[in-house]
């Protein structure tokens, strides 16, 4: 089967954007009067529990604080959602290094990109939007949303309905993504998967991967392999190397 499209699989494998989350929810905290601080620590533990409001009522539960309730998650959550929209639009240098490049290779190529993320419309676009010469949501021929899926991921559901939507097999597909449940949705999917962790998700278990880099690479941020994979000459993911990727998974 030969190569029909490439999925990124969240805002992770686009920008790098973790301290700015952790920054906005330790503000949304401050302002909503909890005495509470995330340090890195902290935050990397709460990511493995699914979505802001959730971790934020995990948190509470374990500090024992009654008071918060899903209703005041959800309160504290939507302020953080929103001075997160801020932070990013006053930041630089947020995109991951071949983002750009992979994307306009694929699209000479012929190939369809997809996004395949349970994130909201609201964060995809405040991300997007603080790099809006570079890539904007008209580069995917095909996107999910948090509000199209049943179940966020480690399911399959977004990398099922993404791939639907372009109108492409598994077999046929190379998945990008930037965590372990990420890997493990589009790996039950049935797409071949190339991992690129994110900030806080070094160390996790991308066993399920074909490849493991520190990123797409670029001529001046070339990307290693950090893990299990083939060698990546000049240190940069092209077409024709994702095309090798993906034949090997035949043999």
């Amino acid at each position: 089967m030969t190569l029909a499209a490439i999925v990124f699989g969240s805002l992770g494998t686009i920008t790098e954007t973790s301290e700015l989350h952790r920054a906005a929810f330790n503000q949304a905290f401050e302002h909503h009067g909890l005495e509470w601080r995330w340090s890195k620590e902290t935050y990397a533990s709460l990511l493995k529990v699914i979505g802001g409001r959730q971790r934020i009522l995990e948190f509470a539960q374990q500090q024992g604080q009654n008071d918060v309730s899903p209703d005041r998650a959800t309160e504290i959550h939507e302020w953080k959602t929103d001075r997160y929209a801020g932070l990013v639009a006053e930041s630089d240098n947020l995109l991951r290094s071949g983002v750009v490049r992979l994307v306009a290779e694929a699209k000479e190529a012929g190939l369809l990109v997809g996004f395949a993320t349970g994130t909201s419309l609201k964060n995809i676009t405040s991300n997007l939007d603080a790099v809006p010469e570079d890539i904007s949501l008209d580069d995917f021929d095909g996107y999910t949303v948090r509000g199209d899926l049943d179940e966020v991921k480690p399911a399959p559901d977004a990398h099922l309905l993404c791939m639907t939507r372009l109108g492409v097999r598994p077999s046929e597909t190379i998945a990008i993504e930037d965590t372990a449940d990420g890997v493990a949705s589009a790996s039950v999917a049935g797409a071949l998967v190339v991992a690129t962790p994110g900030d806080y998700a070094v160390g996790q278990d991308f066993s399920s991967a074909a490849v493991v880099l520190s990123g797409l690479g670029d001529p001046d941020r070339p990307a290693l392999v950090v893990g299990r994979g083939p060698a990546l000459p000049a240190g940069m993911v092209t077409i024709d190397w994702l095309r090798d990727l993906l034949a090997a998974r035949r043999h």
